[in-house]
């Protein structure tokens, strides 16, 4: 059971923003391959809204959401494509199995010690795994003083 908490997101406000945030990770998610088995994490899942774009594109693989906000992982619940849902803050997340693919769309740029974070993230991926991360805005890759290495 999800916990209530009366300092939380508003699905209902959120979801007015929907089409504009789902298409960052529709274009990311398009350019994540094949994956090795283990589950996928929809890290920072919200109500939900990858869920679908996941679940089709990587039907044999468990789907895992992670999220900060009870209302947003009841509403994540409802959709009914999560296998497991997991309230817990992104930067003190540690996943039970190696994961296949680690998606994190408009989540981590809130995050502090991005040098830190994203190699411990990349870390928690089993091999050939992915850590598939979108940006609210492009421009902070600027000010992150981390490389980003391509293989």
């Amino acid at each position: 059971m999800i916990p209530n908490n009366t300092k939380d997101w508003n699905p209902e406000t959120y979801a007015r923003f929907r089409g504009l945030r789902l298409r960052p990770a529709l274009d990311l998610l398009s350019q994540v391959g094949d994956l090795p088995d283990g589950p996928i994490v929809d890290l920072g899942c919200g109500a939900g809204a990858v869920g679908q774009a996941l679940v089709g594109r990587y039907p044999t693989h468990k789907l895992l959401g992670v999220d900060n906000s009870p209302a947003m992982l009841r509403d994540a619940e409802e959709t009914g494509l999560y296998a497991q849902l997991e309230l817990a803050d992104a930067s003190e997340w540690r996943p039970e199995e190696p994961p296949a693919l680690i998606f994190s769309n408009a989540l981590l740029h809130w995050l502090p010690d991005h040098q830190r974070l994203f190699p411990k993230l990349a870390g928690y991926l089993g091999p050939g795994g992915v850590l598939a991360i979108h940006f609210g805005q492009a421009s902070l890759f600027r000010h992150l003083g981390v490389n980003l290495v391509y293989n």
